[in-house]
Parts: C-alpha cells; sequence; structure tokens
C-alpha cells in the first residue's frame, strides 16, 4: 500500500479520523472545520518600512507597560526632562579673580586675629581651581567646565599624585615650549587679558600669593591646608616654595617638637613634591625636599608607629603563647618533674622564637640591594637603616634622575653638581655608586 505523505491528496490526520468516529450527534461542532493554510511563497517581503513599524511599535509596546518598575522609569525620565535645566556661569575674568585671590589673602595676613581653618581651607581651594584654569584652559573659554572635568577626575593613589604632578606642570609657560606651539597653533589666546604673559605673571602671583599666607604668624598650617598648598604648588610648576612650609609645618603646629608624628609630612605629598623639582631639574631644591620630608624625625617616628608597632605589639603576645604551650607540654611526659619540665619547655620556645626573630630583624634591616645607586656604609646601625629607608630612596631616584640611565656608565659621572651630590650622600652615612654593587665589580 502506498504511503500517503502529509500535506498531499488523501491525507487525514489523527485528530481528523477520531472525530469522524464519534456519533453525530456527540460532536461539538455542525460544521466541517476548515484551517486558512497561509501559503509562504504568496507572503510579501519585508520593506524597510514595515521594519520600521514593528520596531515603533515595541518601542510603544515597553513604553506603555503596567509593570511597576517601567512606570517608576517613565516617571524618572518625566521628571528629569521637566527639571530646570542649570544656567550657564558667566565666564570668569582671570585678572578680577586674581585680585580677589590676593585680596583675601592680604585680609587674612594683616588680621591681629588668629585665622580659622575653614577661610584658610577655602582660600586654597579658590587658588586650586584658578591654577587648573590657568593650566588647562588655552584662550580662557569654558573655564567653568574645564574646572570642574580636571576636579572630578582626580587620581587618587600616591603613585598616581605623582605621575600627575610631574606631567601637569604649567609646561606651555616655558618660553622654548610656548614659541613650539605657536609655531604649530596650539596657543590661542585671543583675548589680551589671557595671553601668555598674563599667565606667566599670574602663576608667580598665585605661588607668592599663597606662600605668605602659610607663612603668616597668625596662620595655623593643618594637614588638609598643607596638602591643598603643595598640590597648587606643584600644579603651578613652583616647587621652590615648598620646602620652607614643611619646615614651618613642624613648627608651627603646638607641641613644637620635632620628633612628634603630627610633624610628619605625608609620603604620598613627599613623593609629588619630589617629582615636581626632579621635572625642573632642581637638584638642591630636590635634596632640600628630601630633608624637609621623609628625612625629619617627625617621619621616622611615624614610620615606626605604622610599621613596627604592631608587629611588636603582637610578639607581646608570644610570651603567654609560649606559657601556655609549656603547662600544656609538662603534663604529657612522666620522665621529669612537671615544674622542670614546664621550665624547659619554657627555655626551648624563647630560644625558638628568640633565633628565628633575631634572624629575621636582621634580614629586614640589611637589605640593600633593591635600589640601585644609593646603599649604606659599612657600620651603620640597623634601626637607623630601617627608619631612613625612604629617605634612602628619595636620593637614589634624585641620583638616578641626573645620572646616565646605562648602568654601564654608572661611577663616571663629574661635574660640581654631581660632586655636591656624593657629600650630601656620604653626609647621611650613605655611598653612591658603592664599588660591590656594580657591574662588574661584584
Amino acid at each position: 500500500m502506498a504511503s500517503i505523505l502529509p500535506n498531499g491528496p488523501g491525507f487525514v490526520c489523527n485528530a481528523c479520523r477520531a472525530a469522524h468516529r464519534i456519533p453525530p450527534s456527540s460532536r461539538s461542532f455542525s460544521k466541517p472545520i476548515t484551517v486558512a493554510v497561509r501559503s509562504r511563497t504568496a507572503r510579501r517581503p519585508w520593506t524597510e518600512r514595515d521594519v520600521r513599524g514593528s520596531v515603533q511599535r515595541r518601542v510603544a509596546n515597553r513604553g506603555f507597560s503596567t509593570t511597576s518598575s517601567t512606570r517608576a522609569d517613565r516617571n524618572e525620565t518625566l521628571a528629569a526632562r521637566n527639571a530646570p535645566k542649570p544656567q550657564p556661569q558667566p565666564p570668569l575674568n582671570p585678572a578680577h579673580e586674581l585680585a580677589e585671590l590676593q585680596k583675601a589673602a592680604a585680609s587674612i595676613i594683616d588680621s591681629n586675629e588668629h585665622a580659622s581653618e575653614k577661610d584658610v581651607t577655602t582660600l586654597l581651594r579658590r587658588a586650586d581651581q584658578y591654577a587648573r584654569y590657568l593650566i588647562y584652559t588655552e584662550d580662557g573659554s569654558d573655564a567653568s567646565e574645564v574646572v570642574e572635568q580636571q576636579s572630578s577626575s582626580a587620581v587618587k593613589t600616591p603613585s598616581q599624585l605623582a605621575r600627575q604632578a610631574s606631567s601637569s606642570i604649567l609646561e606651555d609657560l616655558d618660553e622654548d615650549d610656548a614659541l613650539r606651539k605657536a609655531a604649530k597653533g596650539a596657543v590661542t589666546a585671543h583675548d589680551a587679558e589671557f595671553s601668555l604673559k598674563f599667565r606667566r605673571e599670574a602663576v608667580s602671583t598665585l605661588a607668592e600669593t599663597l606662600y605668605n599666607l602659610l607663612r603668616a604668624p597668625n596662620v595655623t598650617i593643618t594637614r588638609s591646608a598643607l596638602r591643598a598648598y603643595t598640590l597648587t604648588q606643584c600644579l603651578l610648576g613652583k616647587p621652590e616654595y615648598l620646602p620652607e612650609i614643611f619646615d614651618l609645618f613642624v613648627f608651627k603646629t603646638p607641641p613644637r617638637f620635632t620628633w612628634l608624628p603630627s610633624g610628619a609630612i605625608p609620603k604620598d605629598l613627599a613623593d609629588i613634591a619630589l617629582a615636581a623639582a626632579i621635572h625642573k631639574r632642581d637638584m638642591g631644591l630636590a635634596v632640600a625636599i628630601t630633608d624637609t620630608t621623609v628625612g625629619t624625625s617627625a617621619y621616622w617616628t611615624q614610620r615606626f608607629i605604622d610599621k613596627a608597632l604592631p608587629k611588636l605589639l603582637a610578639i607581646t603576645v608570644f610570651p603567654f603563647t609560649v606559657n601556655t604551650a609549656a603547662n600544656w607540654a609538662s603534663t604529657y611526659q612522666n620522665t621529669f618533674e612537671v615544674s622542670e619540665a614546664k621550665n624547659m619547655a619554657l627555655a626551648a620556645g624563647f630560644a625558638y622564637i628568640g633565633t628565628f626573630g633575631t634572624v629575621a630583624y636582621v634580614a629586614v634591616t640589611t637589605w640593600s640591594d633593591h635600589h640601585d645607586r644609593v646603599h649604606w656604609q659599612s657600620g651603620a646601625g640597623l634601626t637607623q637603616r630601617w627608619l631612613r629607608e625612604d629617605e634612602r630612596a628619595f636620593l637614589d631616584k634624585i641620583a638616578q634622575s641626573w645620572g646616565f640611565g646605562d648602568k654601564k656608565m654608572h661611577g663616571l659621572e663629574s661635574g660640581p653638581e654631581w660632586d655636591a651630590l656624593r657629600d650630601t650622600i656620604g653626609v647621611r652615612v650613605m655611598v653612591l655608586d658603592k664599588t660591590e654593587f656594580m657591574p662588574g665589580f661584584n
């Protein structure tokens, strides 16, 4: 018997065959079932208009959904659309703003009363915004947008802060760089009030104004003020105003004890200041920043509190741990008396901890090959080496910045400036280019 294919003549599906078997009186329909089959070949192909209409219908259906989340989104969209738009701020007048900053600083300096921290911090923030306006705006237009953009993209980590300080110094105020940019058309100061000459004078005036503000006897240098001042001066490319303020931060903050950690300069600010001094190619300034930041006794105290004190407090728990272990071990033997066995266990525990603790202390304090050019002199104290490790790292950065980049040329530098650096490092119980650490001599 020939097989009957589906959709062919004479084919009856199972549902229809079952329906025909039911008596006519019990059927639920009286008319034959007709199914309209649309031919695929007769379907009109989709046009661009059909696609656009389908997309619009889908978007409309989504927009008018009755779900709570969609309603909330639609309400937020309508509220944001109906909210009043912020009015554009008037353009900043550079000369007027600079005069206002000078006037505000003079009022604080000439006042007979002690300046409040809020007033000083507010003035420093205004100065920072004005400095960003001078740095990042070429023609004086859209100053508020530039300041907001640069403020929102502030860096967080100390390494990023140092890189930003070294890269964002006012390079276009350099005479050669300014001439090169002017030849390429990069300097577009259409307004005479924002010319290159005005920007140079404004940078110098602003840096000197902030310097005189923090030097005033009635102004206390707080940590927030010091941070704002340091970032602004580095942004302006004036790190020469930093060492004296770093020194005053210790003596103007009561009580005036140089070894207290309250007078320590934060490490990230020290990194920024050193990067700015190296970028300006001033070796004497870089050494002065090193002496007034990581080379002070206050910084050494802060380093001891941050890194050594928690470990020492943890070591104080060891005697109680050893005593508990000795009591437990003395009860699991029958050769000696309990007290004698406990004393022996205590001696063994303290000998073990003391031996390995001493080895670890010597290993940490004598670690000397992680810097390239500056090393400790023979006979330097181990504790002194560890406390002054950051000072050694700063001097090593200075030596690498002014010396030859090729390691095979290390030790061949000459000149009065390099000799002064070698003597400066030698006074601090360190050696520049120690022979046993140089390539070919070890």
